[in-house]
């Protein structure tokens, strides 16, 4: 299995939690990373670079998935103001992940299906 503590660290930056925050996420880390462990060729690449950074992206758009904020998306006192476009982080989580998956196209499974005339 890839080193959680590692696909954490990923995780860390990507979300730019705090490591406390980021361990209450442990679980969501755990069943993502052992989902694209799944996907893997081989077990000799459980530790590849892309591959930990794969389980981070992975992780961290499925948290982004199961968090968006439907409460409060922007703050304004006096002149200043604050706004999050939850929409567009999403985006961006999916985004990041997509470029993840295909940088490791060449160590995944393809368990594409084709059918073909006899």
């Amino acid at each position: 299995m890839t080193d959680l503590s590692k696909v954490k660290e990923e995780f860390i930056t990507l979300s730019l939690m705090s490591e406390e925050d980021a361990d209450k996420q442990q679980s969501l880390i755990y069943m993502e990373t052992e989902y694209v462990n799944s996907l893997l060729k081989s077990g000799d690449d459980e530790n590849n670079s892309c591959v930990v950074f794969l389980c981070a992206a992975k992780a961290f758009y499925r948290y982004m998935l199961t968090n968006q904020s439907d409460g409060i998306t922007s703050f304004k006192a006096g002149d200043v103001s604050y706004s999050i476009d939850t929409s567009s982080a999403l985006e961006n989580a999916r985004a990041i992940y997509n470029f993840a998956l295909e940088q490791c196209t060449s160590l995944i499974k393809n368990n594409s299906f084709a059918f073909e005339a006899v």
